[in-house]
């Protein structure tokens, strides 16, 4: 992290956000603050959104593996994350030392509790063999579009999210796209035609080549050649393609 800058560290939180648990309540929603974070207030408010989802699948992670294990084992963990929870505090002091006296001090300080303990979370997961492939997958708030995508006149809700996926999978996350009751997983890693490139995926709606009245979802990492889905009128079903 040695040189990071405060933006940067900001920006790297995102890939572990998508590993938090998203709940079925409204209470377990991002806030209104989430969706413009024009204000450090904003920021903050978002940030402690995630970090308190993290929390969740980091609690339920290590009741899981807690589970598992015998006395001495579960001596052991409670040690390691005694020591686990020390360090990703001094960490987060750190981080925020950064912007000592600055009002993002707080925002990267949450920013950093979030991303560590995320990832803490994962660690666990693997630990007890959990398939996490189960977990519900956490919606950016700025990653839903509408739009006629299927051409049948009425609008469909496509939204886009990262889902985290167990061991032995090549890839620890995927693009998930969802349109309706369609769905389509993209990995991120490795070599495969369907593969992207990183976790900073973004999603927009684009014109069709074939009929513009029901428009394309483009898929863009910023890195690998976007993908895009489009209905297919004869098949009656979404295709997708890269460009």
């Amino acid at each position: 992290m040695k040189g990071m800058t405060v933006d940067r560290w900001i920006g790297a939180v995102t890939a572990l956000v998508f590993l938090t648990v998203a709940g079925p309540a409204e209470a377990d929603s991002p806030p209104p603050e989430c969706d413009s974070q024009m204000t450090t207030r904003e920021m903050l408010t978002c940030s402690d959104w995630h970090l308190s989802q993290a929390d969740a699948l980091l609690n339920l992670s290590y009741t899981d593996l807690r589970g598992e294990l015998d006395e001495a084992g579960k001596t052991l963990l409670q040690d390691s994350q005694r020591a686990w929870i020390a360090f990703r505090d001094a960490e987060c002091a750190r981080i925020a030392d950064s912007a000592r006296g600055g009002s993002l001090a707080g925002v990267l300080r949450t920013s950093c509790l979030q991303y560590l303990t995320a990832g803490r979370a994962r660690e666990l997961l693997d630990s007890a063999g959990a398939e996490t492939t189960h977990l519900p997958a956490f919606e950016r708030p700025d990653a839903v579009s509408i739009g006629d995508f299927d051409c049948d006149g009425a609008p469909d809700l496509a939204t886009l999210a990262l889902v985290p996926l167990a061991p032995p999978s090549k890839s620890l996350l995927m693009a998930r796209l969802t349109i309706g009751d369609w769905s389509v997983n993209f990995p991120i890693g490795g070599d495969d035609q369907d593969a992207l490139c990183t976790g900073e995926v973004l999603m927009s709606v684009v014109p069709s080549f074939a009929d513009r009245s029901c428009p394309m979802v483009r898929i863009d990492d910023g890195a690998c050649d976007g993908m895009f889905v489009t209905w297919d009128a004869q098949a009656k079903g979404f295709q997708w393609f890269r460009n």
